[in-house]
């Protein structure tokens, strides 16, 4: 299986390997900076810069990265002995950076524009790998369990700390300046783009408590009080996705959470399902109340609005909210029918829509003089757009691929008497769910903290 190599080492397995190593044997940044990583794509901000919000946090994004693909090739020469990635996600992901690879080539083939930004689009997407390749590693270099949960209790804490920034912004409490685009955008600037990256942590942050029920880990003397710290930090997270008012993130939310219960299938006791119904009935209190009404935010109705008018906007296609949404769908799918192969080429959405805005473009609000719409609000569409249906179908694979991984993981835990075991995957296949979720409405796979929790959770299903 697999034979030896000269010198009497074992070769490297087929596929995407990861290296057994550790922040201790010097080859390779591993949990530690993973870690590390994940609070600071969270928190951090640079005023100083036009694109305060973004910028700083893709910077964290490309490092991250960066160091995941470079301890993957570090541990390919290192000869040392190493999981492989599962063929059929190695398949997919291969496939998802080649399509898009391959339709920026045939994109620059045509006249101008050409692919402008197709380069920071493949980029972006080679540090969500990277990154994957270096959840994986970490994982797998210490197989008992501590480096996914440190890695989770990263994301959680970071989530966490957002969350308290935005609810303190929201109650206008908040004891220093922080600049947003729409409040309670907290760290992120915008509140849509928070809640999102919040609603993708929360499974991680689910992922680390200790249910009951056969299998479960022993208790400690700190259990108590580890439980009670974890669930203050998902009861601030909920608050901060109720009061943010963003109909995809409460979507991504709600799947994250169910596909987890789902595969994880916990066994509550009395206090902990008395303690889920109060954070329950807080937090739709919360989502029910209205902000309060200031200058900075009077353009921003929906947080002002009743919340039932907020649900019905989601649903109503006559809303102006659904009229813009649809009016963007349906002139992206114009963009996908000119050119139905390789599409548009990736991150051509923002140069060649206004080509297709006319008719009604005012009427629908997809386009101003002075906007222009740089996302189609829907990752699946904007894929068909920008790489044709090759490229749709990878990402659909890679989805389909982890959610099976999942599955399979989570039964032979439960098969084998060992249900707390299956607490990795179902916190993988919940964080996707969330970001799937999202992305019916938004663009979480463009953003650098969702990115970044995408390649977090493959890489926890890919470690095994």
């Amino acid at each position: 299986m697999g034979g030896r190599a000269r010198g009497g080492r074992p070769r490297a397995p087929v596929g995407l390997a990861v290296a057994n190593v550790s922040d201790r044997s010097g080859a390779a940044p591993g949990p530690t900076a993973l870690s590390a990583a994940a609070i600071a794509i969270a928190l951090v901000y640079v005023p100083a810069l036009d694109a305060p919000f973004v910028e700083p946090k893709l910077a964290v994004l490309l490092v991250a990265g960066a160091l995941g693909v470079g301890g993957h090739l570090i541990a390919l020469g290192s000869g040392r002995p190493r999981p492989r990635w599962p063929p059929s996600l190695t398949a997919a992901v291969a496939a998802l950076l080649l399509t898009t690879v391959a339709a920026a080539l045939v994109a620059a083939r045509r006249r101008p524009p050409g692919v402008p930004y197709a380069a920071a689009e493949i980029i972006r997407l080679a540090a969500v790998l990277g990154v994957a390749l270096g959840a994986a590693r970490a994982v797998a270099a210490e197989p008992g369990g501590a480096s996914w949960r440190h890695l989770g209790e990263a994301i959680h804490a970071g989530a966490a700390l957002v969350s308290l920034l935005g609810l303190l912004q929201h109650f206008r409490l908040l004891p220093f300046a922080l600049p947003t685009i729409s409040v309670p955008g907290s760290t992120f600037g915008n509140r849509n783009i928070a809640a999102e990256a919040v609603a993708a942590a929360i499974p991680f942050g689910l992922g680390l408590f200790r249910f009951g029920g056969p299998g479960a880990e022993p208790r400690h003397r700190d259990a108590d009080a580890r439980a009670l710290v974890l669930a203050l930090a998902l009861a601030i997270e909920l608050g901060y996705l109720a009061v943010a008012r963003t109909r995809g993130a409460w979507l991504g939310g709600a799947l994250g959470i169910a596909v987890f219960l789902a595969l994880r299938r916990p066994i509550f006791s009395r206090a902990a399902t008395a303690s889920a119904l109060a954070i329950g009935l807080v937090v739709g209190l919360a989502a029910i109340v209205p902000g309060g009404w200031t200058a900075h935010d009077a353009r921003d109705a929906k947080r002002f609005a009743p919340s039932a008018q907020v649900l019905r906007e989601a649903v109503d296609p006559s809303s102006p909210v659904a009229q813009t949404r649809i009016g963007l769908w349906r002139r992206t799918l114009a963009l996908y029918r000119a050119h139905p192969i390789w599409g548009i080429g990736p991150g051509n959405f923002a140069v060649v829509f206004p080509r297709y805005a006319e008719p009604g473009a005012t009427a629908d609000g997809v386009l101003s003089p002075t906007v222009v719409p740089r996302r189609a609000h829907d990752d699946l569409l904007e894929r068909l757009a920008e790489t044709g249906p090759l490229g749709l179908g990878a990402l659909l694979a890679v989805y389909g691929v982890a959610a099976w991984l999942a599955i399979e993981r989570a039964r032979r835990a439960r098969r084998e008497g060992r249900p707390a075991d299956s607490s990795v995957a179902a916190t993988a296949a919940g964080s996707l769910a969330a970001i799937a979720g999202c992305g019916l409405t938004g663009f979480p796979l463009a953003m650098p903290a969702t990115g970044f929790l995408f390649g977090a959770a493959l890489g926890l299903l890919a470690a095994g």
